[in-house]
């Protein structure tokens, strides 16, 4: 399979200057470790007995959580 990527100018200048970095390897690394990390949430989320409305409280309990130790 092939990606194609667009980038916008600025990147593209960035990337262009720094030629002794391999960015396709960068970028297939970063798709691999997203992939592999989709794997296993994947495999987490079928193994759990949380309902997605369960999930959604728990977000909203932790955000909550969040916001008031950082204030």
């Amino acid at each position: 399979m092939e990606v194609k990527v667009r980038v916008p100018r600025d990147l593209a200048g960035l990337l262009k200057k720094h030629k002794e970095i391999d960015f396709g390897r960068v970028a297939r690394n970063a798709i691999i470790r997203r992939a592999l990390e989709a794997e296993v949430a994947e495999g987490i989320a079928g193994k759990s007995k949380l309902t997605e409305a369960d999930a959604e409280e728990i977000g909203r309990l932790v955000k909550a959580g969040l916001r008031k130790r950082y204030r």
